[in-house]
């Protein structure tokens, strides 16, 4: 399942702004809304992993991670819109950030929510950390 987004740069939150609070609010909200509109009705998987895909208008290097605040923003959305009761590490893992090779409308960011199936539980891991 995916959900996407062509959303106005205005509209963009990145982790590099320094946004005076009430632009920022103004802009968590815009997103959230239009998250909630557009997921409306829709039902996740639970758990779930959730990879969040970028596309731009040109094909710069870009550092996937620093969009987090826009994708955090589209997903407490979608969570306001039954998509899933909650986005803590039990429902949803992730989300992971990833740059497409796509060229979207100028003055826009494209972005893709892409809904799975979580990945198995690394006990390995954990079973190599602890010793």
């Amino acid at each position: 399942m995916k959900v996407d987004f062509l959303i106005p740069q205005a509209m963009i939150l990145t982790s590099n702004q320094r946004l005076n609070p009430h632009v920022k609010a103004k802009k968590t909200k815009a997103l959230r809304q239009l998250a909630e509109s557009e997921s409306r009705g829709l039902r996740g998987p639970t758990p779930c992993r959730v990879i969040a895909w970028l596309g731009f208008q040109d094909r710069r290097r870009r550092d996937a991670p620093n969009w987090w605040p826009t994708i955090k923003a589209l997903i407490d959305g979608m969570v306001d819109a039954g998509v899933w009761e909650d986005d803590n590490s039990t429902i949803i893992q992730g989300p992971d950030h990833r740059i497409l090779d796509y060229r979207c409308q100028k003055g826009h960011v494209y972005v893709s929510i892409e809904i799975g199936p979580p990945e198995p539980a690394r006990s390995s891991f954990l079973e190599h950390a602890k010793s």
